[in-house]
């Protein structure tokens, strides 16, 4: 987190700043509870509102956070399925976002069949609270493995020598819908 805010001296903490800190918060704290998970932040034009891709264990992960304090509505679902849908399945098979840092190239072609050489994705929306009851139907009923993951907003303070420092904050907890608990499930046996 120290590389985002190093020489950040008293700015006000813009709902700009409070997403990245956010968004800095949820990638230690989801590496550190899942040692293997490389996370890789994304967030900048054209990234569709994903803010974090990562892979573990051959799974891709597409990570939404948002930092806002109401539950997450149904719109937020939407919003992160769409970023999904054309992502993986582009009219020519190729990745629309990329990362450098990524083991995996995602600029290599995937197989529209499905077959076994393309690799298993997880989208995951990060937020502080809970979903409301339109949200949560439109997380059950997708097709496209989801996991909600809650994670409560950061204390922030500013230290002696100027700098912002965020508390890493724990996850509250972790639902999946049944899509996700296949691959979920996959996971634990290898």
């Amino acid at each position: 987190m120290s590389a985002i805010l190093h020489g950040v001296r008293s700015l006000p903490l813009t709902t700009t700043l409070r997403g990245r800190l956010y968004e800095s918060t949820a990638k230690t704290v989801l590496e550190s509870k899942y040692p293997g998970l490389i996370l890789c932040s994304v967030g900048r034009a054209g990234d569709r509102g994903v803010d974090l891709l990562g892979e573990f264990k051959d799974i891709e992960f597409l990570v939404q956070c948002k930092s806002s304090p109401s539950k997450a509505p149904g719109g937020l679902w939407r919003e992160l399925i769409g970023a999904c849908d054309p992502m993986y399945n582009s009219h020519d098979g190729t990745r629309l976002i990329q990362h450098p840092e990524m083991k995996t190239t995602y600029n290599n072609r995937v197989s529209k069949s499905g077959d076994q050489n393309t690799k298993k994705m997880l989208a995951l929306l990060v937020s502080p609270l809970p979903m409301t009851s339109q949200a949560h139907a439109e997380f059950s009923s997708s097709k496209i493995p989801l996991i909600h993951c809650i994670l409560p907003l950061s204390k922030v303070r500013l230290k002696e020598d100027g700098e912002l420092e965020a508390s890493a904050g724990k996850i509250r907890s972790i639902i999946a819908n049944s899509m996700a608990e296949k691959i979920l499930k996959m996971i634990e046996k290898s």
